[in-house]
């Protein structure tokens, strides 16, 4: 009798990654009372006590969903910045990276960030302060590094980063929730807006460069 096969056993971050995907899920079609952390584990694949292993609670998966498209953002720009730091991007690339990264992850997760502004109306909220707590550590890295970039970019002013910062992530953040309301418009087209974005945050109402 042949010997049945195991499955290849996953590495943590695969297992992590599936029981986001499947509470990210959940909580969309069902809403956060609705969904029980068996229902989460069912989805994943796994078992109960592996999801406790990750995470604590209903409401610390809760908050991690609604970080997904900020946390992906800062990764994945983090992984490319790295690599351009010997050989520096031109202004304008640098600005897009950012920008595309932040649009396409927001819309990806445009659901989990309705229901992070629901949160947000409730200051006391557990989930709510835990979200702010994790997402601000994410705008402390993205701030070192524009700090670094600003040492070498005299455009790029140290001491007004951190409102930069945030509004381009207002910005960007609320075109992809206004995408419904805007249906039918230039909204539609990703790739004009991520460009549009991008020299918004350069160059003003301009969109250019000043002479």
């Amino acid at each position: 009798m042949a010997e049945s096969q195991r499955a290849p056993r996953r590495s943590t971050a695969e297992v992590r990654e599936l029981i986001l995907e499947a509470a990210n899920n959940l909580f969309v079609e069902h809403g956060f009372a609705q969904t029980a952390m068996r229902d989460i584990a069912s989805r994943a694949g796994i078992s109960l006590s592996v999801l406790y292993r990750q995470f604590d609670g209903k409401e610390e998966l809760f908050a991690a969903t609604l970080l997904a498209p900020f946390l992906e953002t800062f990764e994945e720009f983090a992984q490319a910045w790295s690599d351009q730091v010997e050989t520096p991007w031109d202004d304008e690339r640098l600005v897009r990276e950012f920008v595309r990264d932040l649009y396409r992850n927001s819309t990806e997760h445009r659901a989990s960030l309705v229901t992070l502004l629901a949160a947000g109306n409730d200051s006391a909220s557990s989930i709510f302060a835990q979200t702010r707590g994790s997402l601000a550590a994410g705008l402390h890295e993205l701030r070192l590094m524009a700090e670094h970039e600003a040492d070498r970019r005299d455009w790029l002013d140290r001491e007004t980063l951190a409102f930069s910062n945030s509004l381009i992530i207002a910005m960007v953040v609320g075109a992809v929730l206004l995408q419904p309301l805007l249906a039918g418009t230039i909204a539609d087209d990703d790739d004009g807006m991520i460009d549009a974005a991008t020299r918004m945050a350069m160059y003003g109402m301009r969109l250019t460069p000043p002479a």
